[in-house]
Formats: C-alpha cells, structure tokens, sequence
C-alpha cells in the first residue's frame, strides 16, 4: 500500500469519528446536562478527527504543490507540530478552567500527544520521511479513539441493575 492510500484510509476513519460525534451530539437533545467531562471528550473526539484528516491531507497537498519529498514531510511535521502544540494549550486551557478535577482518561491522552510530538520532531530533525508521519497520525487517531471509548464508557455504562 503507498503512502497516499493509506493517508487517505486514515482519513476517512478520522471522518467516521467526527461524523458519529456529530450525529449523537444533535440526536442527543439533552448534552446541557452531560458532565462537563464528557462535553469536553465530546469536543475533542471532533477537533481530533479533524486534526487527523487535516494532518493526512497536507503532505498529499504540498506534494500536488510540487514539494520535493524530503520537504514535504518536513513541512508536513512542523505543521503537526504546530497544530498539537495549538491544540494541546487550548485543552489545557478548557480543562484547568472548566472542570473541577483532572478526568482519569486523560493521561492516555497525554501520552498520545507525548509520542506524537516526539515522532514528528524526530521526522523534522532526522529522517524527514513518511513512514514516522504516519505513525505519528496513527497515534493522533489513537487518542481519538481513546476518546471515542471513554464517552462511550461514561455515557453507557454496565450496570447489574434493571433500570
């Protein structure tokens, strides 16, 4: 499989995410009364879907603008880079302001976004190739779909008692 085919695989499965996240925030009518941990989880299962296929997207893009491939990925990781840090401040932000305690999700998240700014920092600074931005993406749509299954976890949870 080349490298397009599977960006653009990775893609798609970043779209199903904010497309499910979208659909069950408008059929739930009642997410003013989701904790606020999970309207965060919410948000960012869509900003991280989005990130992912903006992230896929770009170094076919720069490649169709005529970039050498050594510079696409280059420019490809320091975009990454830039997004995550951007995106990362700003949930820092929402989570430090908005919620009362730290969600105990969370530090898989972390983690994910550690490894992703490691991988794409060492693409920028020594291989410049795109087998490390790919993972680096596959780690981005692994916090979603970390993501993904805490909200799922906390909105249905499995209990032995008949409701």
């Amino acid at each position: 499989m080349e490298t397009p085919e599977i960006l653009y695989t990775l893609t798609e499965v970043a779209i199903a995410y904010v497309g499910f996240a979208a659909v069950f925030g408008v059929l739930s009518s009642r997410a003013e009364i989701w904790p606020a941990e999970v309207q965060l989880m919410f948000r960012a299962l869509i900003e991280v879907g989005l990130l992912v296929m903006f992230l896929c997207l770009t170094p076919i893009s720069l490649e169709l603008l005529g970039f050498e491939d050594s510079d696409q990925w280059l420019f490809s990781s320091l975009i990454g880079i830039g997004l995550g840090v951007l995106i990362t401040i700003w949930r820092a932000y929402l989570v430090r302001s908005k919620l009362i305690k730290f969600p105990r999700e969370f530090p898989v998240l972390i983690l994910f976004t550690i490894l992703n700014f490691v991988i794409l920092s060492c693409n920028v600074a020594l291989w410049r190739s795109p087998g490390p931005y790919v993972l680096a993406v596959i780690c981005s749509l692994a916090a979603a779909s970390s993501i993904f299954l805490a909200m799922i976890f906390r909105m249905f949870p499995i209990s032995d008692k008949p409701s």
